[in-house]
């Protein structure tokens, strides 16, 4: 299911992706988004949402500092990006934690369809109705199976699910792949999550198999993580190091090194 040929299309083809994203996150996106090659346009504006559908190849949609008045702009660029079936990828960042990220999600995911959704273990467990109780203060570790969790979030809402931890694991809810590798600093910077979500939507707006896209890019951003850490360890460096290197490695291909490092499995 890897198909690194996606890597270089996506620099050849530059897609142009709309992502309504949290003011944490915002520049790191915007920035990650140019060195893999893809263009940004960052807005939550309302009265743009019908244009920019029309003008760009996906829509990224994080809810992370999510309000009230970005929602109107969040709903009307489902609508229109379900209108003009281009990809749409929803990360429900935090959805368990308070009743109004509750609210919002459940009504997205009532009203509009998405390509694919992207969260860590406890949040796609909110989806899938199931209750994570996690271990510990780690909200990425859990008593429920996080494989059984992805595939019933991908069967309920007919989507193409990544789960993303330590092992991202990817599936439409019949094949099931998982992918691992990427770096320990990869939580102890911000928005690297939500930058993922971008990288997935710029991978969809590259491919019309979602499976392959969304397996192409984890592989593609773990390598890159830990080339980063690789470079970050040389020079004796910390988080700040890892963060520039880790856009630079966003910006180089490594095509062999994917092909001979990384850790792809089919789930039977």
């Amino acid at each position: 299911m890897l198909d690194i040929t996606l890597i270089n299309q996506l620099r050849t083809h530059n897609p142009l992706i709309h992502c309504i994203t949290n003011i944490v996150a915002a520049n790191f996106v915007a920035n990650g988004l140019l060195a893999i090659g893809a263009s940004p346009l960052m807005s939550d504006c309302a009265e743009e949402m019908a244009d920019l559908a029309t003008l760009t190849q996906g829509l990224s949609v994080n809810i992370g500092t999510l309000c009230e008045d970005k929602w109107q702009a969040v709903c009307l660029a489902c609508s229109h990006y379900n209108q003009h079936q281009k990809p749409i990828l929803l990360d429900p960042v935090g959805v368990g934690a308070t009743q109004f990220r509750q609210q919002k999600i459940n009504y997205l995911l009532e009203h509009y369809h998405f390509t694919a959704i992207r969260g860590n273990a406890a949040e796609l467990a909110y989806l899938a109705g199931i209750n994570w109780q996690p271990k510990g203060v780690d909200v990425g570790e859990g008593q429920q199976d996080p494989i059984l969790i992805a595939q019933k979030v991908a069967t309920k809402y007919h989507t193409t699910v990544l789960l993303s931890g330590a092992t991202d694991i990817i599936t439409d809810g019949s094949q099931t792949i998982t992918v691992t590798g990427g770096s320990p600093f990869l939580p102890k910077i911000t928005a690297t999550g939500c930058l993922q979500g971008a990288v997935l939507t710029a991978f969809l707006a590259c491919c019309n198999h979602p499976l392959r896209a969304l397996t192409t890019a984890s592989a593609f951003y773990k390598i890159a993580a830990e080339k980063a850490e690789q470079r970050t360890l040389l020079q004796a460096g910390s988080n700040g190091t890892f963060l520039m290197a880790f856009l630079d490695a966003l910006a180089q291909p490594h095509l062999d090194y994917i092909k001979n490092h990384v850790q792809i499995k089919e789930i039977k």
